[in-house]
């Protein structure tokens, strides 16, 4: 008989896992210190993080200690921004001495300030750590690939009403489609406020489809039941990117969709080849050569009906002239200066916006809000100095390695660890390409699924064959 307590008492943990990553995701699409819902998921991720330190017990420690740690770090880092430091010693930071002198010329020089230019901005920085870190201390309590699995299927479902409501958006033009006040009016933004980070939500689901398709262990039914799901979704999302009006979206969604296609081939026989184990499997396979023909026309199909009806306004953009792109290039030499002289400890997270309105240059004043550096390496260099980019750096190097060892040439199909590890490791990529011109980690929605991805990319060791007996995943 079903029992509803003995249910929540074994799977906890990954309901607590589902819990924060949905309500980021649903709820966490804007970046700006201002939007209502950032209280509902910053809450939820602090009581899902208390609740996965009260109860231990991390089966995936031994994985993801070093993603954790970095995060622990980061956390602390933005905090030691708001500790409180002597005038003397404030005064001796970087680029800090001109307000020290502004201070003392209306009686307030013998206050003591914390190392942030703007105190509440850094705040704001803090609580936002805490949905990532959340996430990967609960995803750590998991135990095997199967909960995983189960997380994939839920961000693909939400990715399904994230698309749902940017085809709304664009048809009917219907303002309660739109769940952010400053956002992307007329544009297929999805459950996001940028069209960017809907792009790459739409993009990162390309590896997510191939992991559906390719899992190991399927019964010859059930996976082509998961091939054609994972195809036909992956068929949709190439018109779903191209209405969004992203043309960085565009460069995603090659990305995406061609690395795609190696986890897929590299994971599970592939509907291009014919299965002959009985006359009923030939049946199947015969018929597995028309499936992907009648989707690559679909496709085309799609492809064609989006541009002949103008809803492909990534593609207009991308021949169409870019003012603010172009006032990004220009202000890079004063992003950096910003960095240089605030270096080696920044100016504080979450500053940048008052920091650079005091150094834009009189020239490059217009009508246009530049809220970030849209180089969100460049960004994190202005707001936490050499330590950000050295946390930044020990974690690129972690990815580096694991991708690699993930990325090795193996005989016969996939393991399911290192069918996620690789699915994890394209997710990363394309936020870090994504990051370049934009930040999209910025967003709850996005630093939830960067830390989804690097709990897939934790399943693989950097020293598989030392590894490979024990603590077998492969279900």
């Amino acid at each position: 008989m079903f029992s509803l307590r003995r249910f929540i008492g074994s799977s906890e943990a990954l309901i607590a896992s589902l819990l924060v990553i949905a309500i980021a995701l649903l709820f966490g699409g804007g970046s700006r210190s201002d939007i209502a819902t950032h209280s509902l998921v910053r809450t939820v991720a602090i009581v899902v993080l208390a609740w996965s330190l009260i109860r231990g017990e991390w089966p995936a420690i031994r994985e993801l200690w070093f993603p954790i740690l970095l995060m622990a770090l980061w956390t602390a880092m933005i905090a030691l921004q708001l500790l409180p430091l002597p005038p003397s010693l404030w005064e001796a930071l970087p680029a800090h001495a001109p307000f020290q002198n502004i201070f003392e010329a209306v009686g307030l020089g013998d206050v003591w300030r914390p190392l942030s230019m703007s105190p509440n901005a850094t705040i704001n920085a803090f609580f936002a750590s805490l949905v990532p870190f959340s996430i990967l201390v609960a995803v750590a309590r998991l135990r095997g690939n199967r909960p995983l699995m189960i997380v994939i299927v839920g961000v693909l479902i939400i990715a399904a009403l994230s698309a749902l409501f940017g085809i709304i958006q664009i048809t009917s033009q219907a303002k309660w489609a739109y769940l952010y006040r400053i956002t992307n009016e007329g544009a297929a933004v999805g459950l996001f406020a940028n069209r960017n980070h809907q792009a790459l939500f739409m993009a990162a689901t390309f590896p997510l489809l191939a992991v559906i398709a390719a899992w190991p262990g399927l019964s010859t039914r059930q996976r082509n039941n998961n091939e054609l799901i994972a195809l036909g979704g992956a068929v949709l999302l190439v018109p779903l990117i191209l209405i969004t009006g992203s043309r960085a979206g565009l460069v995603l969604m090659v990305i995406g969709a061609l690395a795609s296609v190696v986890i897929y081939r590299s994971g599970q026989p592939s509907l291009f080849q014919s299965r002959s184990a009985s006359s009923k499997s030939r049946r199947g396979g015969a018929k597995s050569h028309l499936i992907p023909l009648a989707l690559t026309a679909g496709l085309i199909g799609l492809v064609g009906l989006t541009v002949v009806f103008s809803r492909a306004e990534a593609v207009r953009r991308l021949f169409a002239e870019d003012v603010s792109q172009e006032i990004r290039l220009r202000l890079f030499s004063t992003m950096l200066k910003i960095g240089n002289d605030f270096a080696p400890f920044g100016a504080g997270f979450g500053t940048f916006d008052p920091i650079f309105r005091m150094y834009e240059p009189f020239e490059t004043l217009s009508p246009l809000y530049v809220n970030h550096a849209h180089n969100d390496l460049l960004e994190i260099y202005i707001e936490g100095g050499f330590v950000a980019l050295g946390l930044l750096a020990a974690f690129l190097f972690w990815i580096a390695l694991r991708t690699g060892s993930a990325w090795r040439p193996v005989s016969g199909a996939l393991r399911s660890d290192q069918l996620l590890a690789r699915a994890g490791s394209i997710i990363l990529l394309l936020q870090l390409v994504a990051s370049l011109a934009d930040y999209p980690l910025r967003t709850p929605a996005d630093a939830a699924l960067a830390a989804i991805a690097v709990a897939m990319l934790a399943r693989w060791p950097v020293r598989p064959k030392l590894l490979m007996d024990a603590n077998n995943r492969h279900s």
